[in-house]
């Protein structure tokens, strides 16, 4: 099947497409950001001072102060997050809402519409709360997608920590040399370094 496109009606869609989705977007990355705005800046210096490839070896200090600011810094998001659900949720309801009300408008019962009528005069009338609930609904979830990954790095800082913990542990038990481990199951303790 061949299809007729007009390109002068087809780029004037793709403008208003492209103005709204950015006008969405924008909305959204400012909510997102004001929620998670100190969570982006930590994972920032997490991945300048920890992980960028070039940096030395963190030490046991500064990995344990990366570790306290993150379970901080995610347990203020959290409650942030929580607050941006509640906003989604009277979204939708309002989106619902306003739905109900369009398809059930009493002037156009009157005139003994389809259903398929009725459910495209409710959506028409109800896109402005598809956006607005469609603005908080993407929100919470990158947000929700941030606050994992701040999570799945906490854990990483924390197996990091455990590991180095758990070698510092092993190599202080672990006898120096072959020699004094002999020396150790005779019962005789002896510092080699006085006797050379």
């Amino acid at each position: 099947m061949k299809m007729n496109l007009d390109e002068g009606a087809f780029l004037t869609k793709k403008a208003e497409v492209t103005e709204n989705a950015l006008l969405l977007q924008e909305t959204v990355e400012e909510t997102v950001n004001q929620i998670c705005g100190s969570l982006n800046k930590l994972m920032d210096r997490i991945y300048f001072e920890l992980i960028q490839p070039g940096i030395e070896s963190a030490s046991d200090a500064q990995i344990s102060q990366k570790f306290l600011e993150l379970a901080n810094c995610l347990f203020f998001v959290n409650e942030k997050a929580d607050r941006l659900n509640i906003y989604d949720g009277i979204s939708k309801i309002g989106l619902k809402s306003a739905y109900n009300e369009a398809y059930l408008n009493p002037a156009l019962m009157k005139a003994k519409p389809t259903i398929a009528e009725l459910q495209a005069s409710a959506e028409n009338r109800t896109v402005y709360d598809q956006a607005v609930n469609e603005t908080y609904s993407r929100a919470a979830k990158m947000v929700k997608s941030k606050i994992d990954c701040g999570q799945t790095m906490l854990n990483s800082l924390n197996k990091i920590l455990t590991m180095r913990m758990s070698q510092k542990e092993i190599s202080d038990k672990i006898p120096a040399t072959p020699r004094t481990i002999l020396n150790e199951q005779k019962g005789m303790r002896v510092d080699y370094e006085q006797v050379e």
